[in-house]
């Protein structure tokens, strides 16, 4: 737990997240003791870019379920991911950890779902997390600036009592290909990647990570002959975050006036339907550009978000 009674010297203190009520939720939180005084490894100097771990171990008593959330990172966050070990160790897919996700943003400020209203769709919905269970928590930061940034996260999590839970949700991490190598000065485009429905499948929530050489994520829902844009995003360092549901009303989406969007209302896909998703890159880097977590030096092309509903195939 956490209070926000503090100033300290570094950008991002109104982020600051106070803990719910014992009675309601918990807080996972990482940074400073005393924020006059940071401990090193909580300093990001400019720019410098780390990407670490954080071995954590949840202190619930018994098994719990959530479905609300809000993630606060200060500036210089590229991502946070929380991920339940289940018995595993870092690693997974080019350092991202290998596990089942409870948390994921790319985003300073978000709240799932939006002003913490659920949808009527959503309600019985829960993520499970079991008694006492080792976390990590990776945080990837880069530091763009010419000033000293401090590495500091809060993220509240809000109880579903276990007799209200109806359905279990999962996290999506939906990354294509990793084997690709873009050359100095070669424009391509990521994908299409595709990934198949085996059975009824109901996407909630997404946003599309990639890296600052990827000026453009667009995703689709393929049915039949109809090829439906569903995502669109121009910011590689804030992208939209779009909720799927009967209650929330995304932008549509303007490329040419630099207007994030996509689909609004349930977003549902039947088997045989398919989510589809592209990155055009530009190299104006000196060095190929790998799958890889360096933000600046490094692509990626991935849909992050969660989902109820049978899993999905994807192609190579």
């Amino acid at each position: 737990m956490h209070d926000c009674e503090f100033e300290s010297d570094f950008v991002g203190d109104s982020l600051c997240l106070g803990p719910p009520a014992a009675d309601e939720g918990f807080q996972v939180y990482l940074g400073p003791e005393d924020h006059g005084a940071p401990e090193p490894h909580f300093i990001l100097e400019p720019g410098e870019e780390r990407n670490d771990f954080f071995e954590l171990v949840s202190d619930n008593p018994e098994d719990i379920y959530f479905f609300q959330r809000q993630y606060r990172m200060r500036p210089g966050g590229h991502h946070m991911i929380l991920v339940e070990q289940n018995d595993l160790v870092p690693g997974g897919v080019v350092g991202f950890v290998a596990g089942r996700r409870l948390a994921t943003s790319q985003n300073s400020v978000r709240d799932v779902p939006p002003a913490g209203v659920v949808a009527p769709e959503n309600e019985g919905l829960a993520y499970p997390l079991r008694a006492r269970r080792p976390l990590i928590l990776n945080l990837h930061y880069f530091n763009p600036s010419d000033r000293p940034m401090l590495i500091e996260v809060w993220l509240n999590f809000y109880y579903v009592p276990a007799e209200a839970v109806v359905r279990e949700v999962r996290d999506i991490f939906l990354y294509g290909s990793i084997d690709f190598a873009v050359p100095p000065g070669v424009a391509t485009t990521l994908g299409p990647y595709r990934c198949t429905a085996t059975g009824p499948f109901r996407l909630l929530e997404m946003f599309g990570h990639r890296h600052a050489h990827a000026p453009r994520f667009s995703a689709y829902r393929i049915r039949g002959d109809v090829r439906e844009q569903i995502y669109d995003s121009l910011d590689w360092r804030e992208p939209a975050f779009l909720h799927f549901d009967s209650i929330t009303q995304n932008p549509i989406a303007a490329p040419d006036h630099s207007v994030d969007g996509g689909h609004s209302g349930p977003l549902e896909l039947q088997t045989g339907d398919a989510l589809e998703w592209e990155c055009p890159v530009i190299n104006d880097s000196d060095g190929v550009l790998e799958f890889s977590d360096s933000a600046l030096g490094g692509e990626m092309c991935v849909i992050i978000g969660s989902a109820i509903g049978a899993p999905l195939h994807c192609s190579p």
